[in-house]
């Protein structure tokens, strides 16, 4: 099971070092037509390379913080449970995997990513209520960037609905 992970993630990752390759290459010859002196830029698969360990780490790390997270909805009796996707995990868990062990190794890879899982799980439960509003019920996004921002945004938009 470990060497089908581990072989599972080497063509994950290869794929999205090929994939960042040709949409690099597309993205030029776009910009030479309509902008001239844009430069290139991918996000979180920019860095893997760099600690290949660590993005697995990070994965797994975030994975185990969305289900914990998910526990916790559970024995809280939330009316809405999220499962954490694998795919945000990975990408999320990954990056935040890379940078933990920059600064703290291991753990810190561990630990960073793990709090990240929590917050992909229980930060879309902010929005949950919102995304019901706009006629989207069922509806959620696990970035974390995504829900804080969203979540400010819905608090101050919120101050300005007169009932309704």
């Amino acid at each position: 099971q470990g060497l089908q992970f581990a072989a599972g993630m080497s063509v994950l990752i290869y794929g999205v070092r090929q994939f960042i390759a040709e949409i690099t290459a597309a993205f030029v010859g776009i910009s030479e037509k309509y902008i001239p002196d844009a430069k290139p830029a991918v996000d979180c698969p920019a860095i893997f390379p760099f600690a290949p360990t660590a993005v697995l780490v990070g994965f797994v790390g975030s994975l185990l913080g969305g289900l914990f997270a998910m526990l916790l909805m559970v024995v809280f009796k939330s009316p809405t449970i999220m499962i954490p996707a694998a795919g945000i995990c990975f990408f999320s868990g990954g990056t935040c995997g890379v940078f933990g062990n920059a600064y703290g190794g291991w753990k810190g890879a561990f630990v960073g990513s793990f709090i990240v899982g929590i917050a992909l799980c229980v930060l879309p439960l902010i929005l949950y209520p919102a995304f019901s509003a706009l006629g989207i019920a069922g509806a959620s996004f696990p970035n974390v960037d995504y829900n804080i921002i969203g979540a400010i945004l819905d608090g101050i938009l919120g101050l300005f609905t007169f009932g309704g």
